[in-house]
C-alpha cells in the first residue's frame, strides 16, 4: 500500500468513528478539511511520505482572560501513545494539532488521540473571543 493510500484509509477510519462518511478521495489527494458545527476547521494532512497530521483551528481569537495556563497543562507528556498538542496561531486563535507516522501507528491509539482532540477543540471553544459568545 503506498503512503497516500495508507493516509487515504486512516482519514477514513477517523471520520468514520465521528459519523462521516468520506467518499471515494482523489488518487492523490493529501489534504481534507471540514467545518465541524460552525465551531471548528478540521484538517487532515499528509506532512511527507512517512508523516501526516491532524489540525483542529478555532476561528476566531481567544478571550484576554482565556486560562491559557490550563490549556498549556495538557502539552505536559502524559502515558497517551499519540498527544495533541495546544498552541495558539499569531493572531491567538487557538488550535489543537496531532502529528503520526503513516507506518506503524496503530489505528485505535490514533482514532483515541483524534477524540481528544476533539475534545479539546470543544473545550477551547468556550473561550473565544466573538461577540455573544461563552466566556
Amino acid at each position: 500500500m503506498t503512503h497516500i493510500a495508507t493516509f487515504h484509509s486512516l482519514v477514513t477510519d477517523l471520520l468514520d468513528s465521528i459519523g462521516f462518511e468520506l467518499d471515494s478521495p482523489e488518487p492523490t489527494q493529501d489534504l481534507f478539511t471540514l467545518l465541524v458545527d460552525d465551531c471548528y476547521t478540521l484538517h487532515l494532512g499528509l506532512i511527507d511520505a512517512a508523516n501526516a497530521y491532524v489540525r483542529v483551528e478555532l476561528p476566531d481569537a481567544a478571550h484576554v482572560d482565556a486560562p491559557y495556563a490550563e490549556w498549556l497543562q495538557h502539552n505536559a507528556f502524559n502515558d497517551l501513545l499519540l498527544q495533541p498538542v495546544i498552541a495558539l496561531d499569531p493572531f491567538r486563535r487557538p488550535m489543537s494539532h496531532l502529528r503520526f507516522a503513516l507506518a506503524g501507528t496503530d489505528p485505535e491509539s490514533l482514532i483515541s488521540a483524534f477524540h481528544a482532540m476533539l475534545r479539546l477543540a470543544d473545550t477551547l471553544s468556550w473561550h473565544i473571543s466573538i461577540p455573544g459568545s461563552r466566556q
